[in-house]
């Protein structure tokens, strides 16, 4: 049996890209909202406690992330196209951009207070197990009085939440 390599042709370029600064800034703001929004449902996904449904937007988000920024970057190439955008364009560009930054910060902060929260948890239970392990209320016989045993020597327990999981 011989196996023959035939190279498949590679697709085209996507031909609705855009090609214009006016182009690349009005993709750029559609696209923004889209990311801002999605950064919206994440955090109320978050405030929820639905980690599952949180975890879910991350590669949609990522894609959005990446062609926001490849367009930005399209966007700031051309200098000479963006600087004959009209200034409300260019406000607007900053607005969202701002909004995302903002979004980004308070997604963070939430993330953060949920982590410390549960590692706040976790604590309580390492040391009520541990305070647990140092009193023992068995007694034993020691030539024939009854005595108290001494605590198991068993290890400390200790756990940690992984908040990068």
């Amino acid at each position: 049996m011989s196996v023959i390599y035939t190279p498949t042709a590679r697709p085209a370029a996507a031909n609705n890209l855009p090609k214009t600064a006016t182009e690349r800034a009005t993709a750029l703001l559609e696209m923004a909202t889209r990311l801002a929004d999605l950064i919206r449902s994440e955090m109320a996904a978050i405030e929820r406690g639905d980690l599952r449904a949180a975890a879910a937007m991350v590669a949609p988000k990522q894609k959005l992330v990446y062609g926001y920024e490849e367009l930005g970057r399209q966007l700031r190439v051309d200098q000479a196209g963006f600087a004959a955008l009209d200034d409300s364009v260019k406000t607007r560009l900053t607005a969202a951009s701002r909004t995302i930054f903002d979004l980004t910060e308070q997604t963070v902060r939430k993330l953060r207070v949920r982590s410390e929260a549960q590692q706040g948890l976790v604590d309580f239970f390492v040391r009520a197990i541990n305070t647990g392990r140092q009193i023992d209320g068995r007694y034993a016989t020691y030539r024939g009085k009854a005595t108290t045993a001494p605590p198991p020597r068993l290890p400390p327990v200790a756990m940690s939440y992984n908040a990068h999981c």
